[in-house]
């Protein structure tokens, strides 16, 4: 293979790189209302909180059921506004449009309309989900910018957090009377629907000329078909590898912060719950300086050396978590100087690593798209490679609402779910520590065992982009001769 200088990068100018880095915001603002989605329905729809987190499952497994689907009408769209610009804003149009019929227009309806207007939510997050994946590849192929975009997107979404938590926390609930009622889930509803349009905006204007057939059509003939996603799922090691390493940790975090297990954790074990609010600010610095260089650290060993260092990390870190809330004082955090000050070292440890891996995530995903297309023949199939990988990511993640729901009915939370002050029971601590500290580290072993097989480092990147850029250069002449 030829060195460096053959491979024909695609570069973002840095402003296009700033502004791009937020495009995971969009989903994550529909997300943060959704997570209270249990909380509506066991509320103002009457059903029980089992029945909701079943329903929530069945929605997860229905949206990645039509990934796939959605993937190919992505891929096969190719018009004068590109492929992900129009596509994305449409899946904005039918998830904000269902929010807002699940939220306000049919509150107290029958659990059919409230199935059916959640199918609807999930079809628009699917093409906002699908547009992005391909969109990332598009984007750029040049390694450190890919590196340098999961950095930058690991600080949107923290400083995002952060935002909202103290939001939430500091504002919202209090001024609900500390609950979490309708006016609460509805003055929330409408807050990120402003939110995640505005970064729809920004999203659009930085892909405004990465969203172009150059960037994105096959360099092969071929049609991209359904055994496309099944030839990939099936013989592509690398692809399964980044599956096992972020479904487990997907499934893992969602169960850890997921609005119940926030809330017995904050709200009853350590009962401060307003200190969990101002967390994120006291952290956020720390967790950032550590983000920087643990990118460093991808850009310079690898993705795959840097994900398997900081997942040993968080296993580090959550093991000495429960330790604390399990043989220390959880009630003095954020009260006393010596708890308050072993806690928030262990948190800052946790919280990045965990950025660090999840910033890893999409570009190590967007890799393995430029891998596949290097050894099928040119085919681009970014789309369908993100479709893929939702399939079974989200099939997954799908049972993070069930487990929660089931895990706390399991304890007595049948009707309801934890409110803040309920009483500390020792089989709360339990099955708390468990969801919260518990599942994330099985989650990290499963990461750091799944990165001994995958193979893409820095140096069989550089030849898969060589090899790229001359199949670029041979269709370019055959183009020209025909």
């Amino acid at each position: 293979m030829e060195g460096t200088n053959t491979v024909q990068y695609r570069k973002a100018k840095p402003w296009q790189l700033y502004l791009f880095s937020i495009h995971d915001l969009l989903l994550i603002c529909f997300l943060f209302v959704m997570n209270y989605i249990t909380y509506l329905g066991a509320g103002y729809y009457g059903l029980l909180a089992t029945t909701v987190a079943m329903i929530a499952t069945a929605s997860r497994i229905f949206d990645a059921i039509t990934d796939p689907i959605i993937a190919f009408i992505v891929e096969r769209t190719d018009g004068k506004f590109g492929r992900y610009r129009p596509t994305m804003i449409l899946g904005w149009i039918i998830s904000a449009i269902a929010l807002l019929c699940i939220y306000f227009f049919a509150v107290g309806a029958n659990v059919v309309t409230f199935v059916l207007i959640y199918a609807v939510y999930v079809i628009g997050y699917s093409f906002m989900m699908t547009s992005q994946g391909g969109a990332r590849v598009a984007f750029t192929n040049e390694p450190v910018q890919r590196n340098r975009l999961g950095l930058f997107m690991g600080i949107a979404t923290s400083l995002f957090s952060v935002g909202f938590t103290f939001y939430n926390t500091n504002y919202l609930v209090p001024k609900h009377n500390g609950v979490i009622d309708l006016g609460t889930m509805q003055e929330l509803c409408l807050t990120m629907l402003v939110a995640s349009f505005i970064i729809l905006v920004l999203t659009v204007i930085s892909i405004w000329d990465r969203d172009v057939p150059e960037n994105y059509r096959s360099l092969s003939k071929e049609k991209v078909s359904p055994k496309d996603m099944f030839k990939v799922m099936k013989g592509n090691r690398n692809f399964q590898m980044i599956l096992v390493a972020c479904a487990s940790d997907r499934i893992a975090m969602n169960i850890a912060m997921n609005t119940s297990v926030i809330i017995a954790v904050w709200g009853i074990i350590a009962g401060n719950y307003e200190f969990y609010g101002r967390l994120g600010l006291i952290v956020f610095i720390p967790n950032i300086l550590v983000s920087i260089f643990g990118n460093q650290i991808a850009i310079k060993m690898g993705k795959r050396t840097a994900l398997r260092n900081f997942s040993i990390g968080s296993v580090v870190a959550g093991c000495l978590m429960i330790a604390l809330f399990t043989l220390g004082d959880p009630t003095q955090i954020g009260r006393t100087i010596p708890m308050t000050v072993i806690f928030l070292l262990i948190h800052c440890t946790f919280q990045a690593c965990m950025g660090v891996t999840n910033g890893l995530r999409m570009p190590m995903l967007a890799d393995v798209a430029d891998y596949e297309m290097s050894r099928n023949g040119g085919k681009q199939i970014a789309g369908v490679i993100s479709a893929a990988y939702s399939l079974v990511d989200k099939t997954i993640v799908a049972f993070a609402t069930t487990i929660v729901g089931f895990v706390y009915a399991g304890i007595g939370y049948v009707t309801t779910l934890p409110q803040i002050g309920d009483p500390v029971t020792g089989s709360l601590v339990t099955v708390t520590m468990v969801l919260w500290m518990g599942l994330p580290i099985v989650g990290y072993i499963l990461s750091i065992i799944a990165m001994k097989f995958y193979t893409l480092d820095n140096a069989t990147m550089e030849e898969v982009q060589a090899k790229l850029t001359a199949m670029k250069a041979e269709a370019g002449t055959q183009n020209a001769a025909q």
